[in-house]
């Protein structure tokens, strides 16, 4: 094998290990309040945009088969206290970088594996201490996660007699990306560590 052979695949291996990092989401991908689902291990970048009302809440990512277990979740965005900026501002509202202090997150959703979101509330509003995506009345979502402006998802935490406006957590998502190369491309990579090594020791060899 000649260094030139070597060389041609270590950059088509490598071509193609950036791309699989940096391509785009399966077209046959889910985001939906119902469940979110991706084909191939997805990154996806979250924004926190605001909230309103008195609770201090955090926003968690759970598998949808642990919903019910409150010890089986990621924390995405979580409110310092009291839940709202200080001095109090309109109705109660939380603001980037006072209410929650870092509103930029990202989370990396596993392939094949469905997910669900839920915010927290307080015991007396729900006795598990959540609302959960994947129920009536809690959470719509405005946009395509695969568009170039991304999706919101507006939150109703049920509070104020669930007034259902929709403005209690608001956050943004977008960027998907999936986040590994392909089996097969990692394979590919092992190949040109093979090539390298056929080289050194051919020139290690006097008689090759």
């Amino acid at each position: 094998m000649n260094f030139k052979n070597i060389a041609t695949i270590a950059g088509l291996a490598t071509g193609a290990a950036v791309a699989a990092v940096c391509a785009p989401a399966y077209a046959a991908d889910v985001f939906e309040p119902s469940g979110i689902t991706f084909e191939e291990t997805t990154k996806v970048s979250f924004e926190f945009l605001s909230s309103m009302g008195k609770f201090q809440s955090d926003l968690v990512i759970l598998e949808k088969s642990d919903k019910g277990n409150i010890l089986e979740y990621d924390v995405l965005f979580s409110e310092e206290a009291p839940g709202f900026d200080v001095p109090k501002s309109g109705d109660f509202e939380g603001t980037p970088f006072v209410t929650v202090l870092d509103p930029f997150a990202e989370f990396i959703f596993q392939g094949g594996i469905e997910y669900i979101f839920a915010l927290s509330v307080p015991d007396s509003i729900d006795p598990n201490g959540f609302v959960h995506s994947d129920e009536a009345g809690h959470v719509v979502f405005e946009g395509d996660l695969f568009s170039d402006t991304g999706l919101k998802m507006r939150w109703d935490d049920d509070g104020n007699n669930d007034d259902e406006d929709f403005n209690d957590f608001v956050i943004k998502a977008s960027d998907p990306e999936v986040a590994v190369p392909e089996p097969s491309l990692l394979m590919g990579l092992g190949l040109v560590s093979f090539g390298a090594a056929v080289v050194r020791r051919r020139k290690s060899d006097p008689t090759a």
